[in-house]
């Protein structure tokens, strides 16, 4: 009887666990939606960012130089 009632605990502290881990990982995600919603938006994450490659190496983005602000960088260091 004692080894059936200790059995039902460790499976209840498990359940408890498995729980409080989902909960922790939806959280440190910041998960507030399902996963196949966040799914969805895989294909235009995808296409949005192939657009940016483009669009940083075309031509005109390649011309495009850096100079150094006339008092220094101020927030950099």
């Amino acid at each position: 009887m004692a080894e059936t009632s200790r059995r039902e605990d460790l499976v209840v502290a498990r359940r408890e666990a498995a729980g409080r881990l989902q909960q922790d990982l939806k959280l440190s995600l910041g998960q507030s939606q399902s996963l196949p919603d966040m799914l969805m938006t895989a294909p235009l994450a995808i296409n949005l960012l192939g657009q940016i490659k483009l669009l940083a190496f075309s031509d005109q983005a390649l011309r495009i130089r850096l100079q150094e602000p006339r008092d220094g960088f101020k927030y950099l260091q």
